[in-house]
């Protein structure tokens, strides 16, 4: 489990082999996917996806501080999260069709988490 601020090694490797494992589910090996760590208790956020489709690059971070509200993370959570994220990667051609605007944000997340309730129900 994961503290409130802290990581071990372990945990580190498993939300990245989970990022990893759904990028490769997706087919999406022509994306260098890099994953990193952080604690930030300024924002209300478990995990993003920074995506650059021209040059297929993305940055996928996990935020620790989201632990704050239930003060552990499970490996359920971090796959989770590794998967919703990757969705957003999924998804990133299509996004970069349109302009960024907020509405666009918000119907992609609808996207994401239709997918991911799709997804996780078939797993389990």
């Amino acid at each position: 489990m994961v503290r409130l601020g802290e990581w071990t090694k372990q945990e580190m490797s498993y939300f990245s082999e989970r990022v990893y494992y759904w990028q490769e589910k997706f087919g999406l090996l022509d994306w260098q996917v890099e994953t990193r760590y952080t604690y930030d208790d300024k924002d209300d956020w478990g995990a993003k996806c920074s995506r650059d489709p021209e040059n297929r690059c993305a940055v996928i971070t996990f935020n620790s501080s989201c632990a704050k509200h239930s003060k552990t993370i499970g490996k359920k959570y971090l796959n989770t999260c590794a998967l919703h994220e990757v969705l957003h990667l999924l998804l990133a051609d299509l996004a970069h069709l349109s302009p960024a605007t907020s509405s666009n944000d918000k119907y992609e997340h609808q996207i994401v988490r239709r997918l991911e309730a799709y997804i996780l129900g078939l797993v389990r």
